[in-house]
């Protein structure tokens, strides 16, 4: 049931009752490591990686390279972008990748359907993203995943650089998402919020390290998602 078959008003306690039981249900323990997890997901899949330059094609050298691992266990994995130069150079090297925006006139172009669409740290650089949800609608075969990972505005990391004046935002961002906002942007685009999680910061550097007691804190005391740098949203074509 849509919240608007019980009120137009968004902010009746029916409603938000409604949303915040789908939430529950949705939500899952946090996860370690984000491009294992998205692997995992992409096992035997036909896969579209939407944003695969990841800002600048020398990010194909990286063992990490998000792409580069899709292709090792998807069955298919086919990659688009809009950073030109990037998409020229990762042709050159024999890369299934294209110059396009799906979110536009130009999405219109890709006849294929695919069980996976991946879109890892891209929403939040979108002006319109309710655009990526459309699109995933129109490129998923039905039962399909549209799979998103972005930052978390509730995580105390992220809050505390805010309070004290020392915020470092990637200047590109210009949205960030939460639960509820993406179960809506999904039910608009006839999509549904199947699950989601939180992506544990890796401590990788000494600096983290030194946090970690900070994060078996939180977990232990109050909502998990709040040492979670990332989250992943997993949404279903209905």
């Amino acid at each position: 049931m849509h919240w608007s078959e019980i009120s137009a008003n968004p902010n009746l306690p029916e409603v938000l009752r409604l949303r915040a039981s789908l939430l529950r249900k949705a939500r899952r323990q946090p996860v370690e490591n984000r491009i294992a997890y998205l692997c995992e997901m992409a096992k035997n899949k036909n896969v579209l990686d939407v944003g695969v330059v990841n800002h600048i094609a020398e990010s194909a050298e990286d063992p990490d390279w998000l792409h580069g691992r899709l292709l090792a266990v998807a069955s298919r994995c086919f990659g688009v972008d809009i950073a030109a130069e990037g998409i020229r150079k990762l042709l050159e090297k024999g890369y299934n990748v294209a110059l396009c925006d799906i979110t536009s006139e130009q999405g219109e172009n890709i006849t294929d359907r695919f069980d996976l669409i991946i879109c890892g740290e891209l929403i939040e650089h979108l002006g319109n993203p309710s655009r990526l949800f459309d699109a995933a609608r129109r490129l998923l075969v039905p039962g399909g995943s549209l799979v998103l990972t972005t930052p978390n505005p509730f995580y105390l990391g992220r809050i505390f650089r805010h309070l004290f004046n020392a915020s470092c935002e990637n200047v590109d961002h210009v949205t960030m998402l939460f639960a509820s906002g993406v179960a809506e942007l999904a039910d608009r685009a006839g999509l549904e919020l199947k699950s989601y999680r939180g992506i544990y910061p890796e401590p990788v550097t000494k600096k983290r390290k030194l946090f970690l007691p900070v994060k078996w804190m939180v977990q232990a005391t109050t909502n998990n998602e709040a040492a979670c740098e990332s989250i992943v949203y997993e949404c279903i074509r209905v």
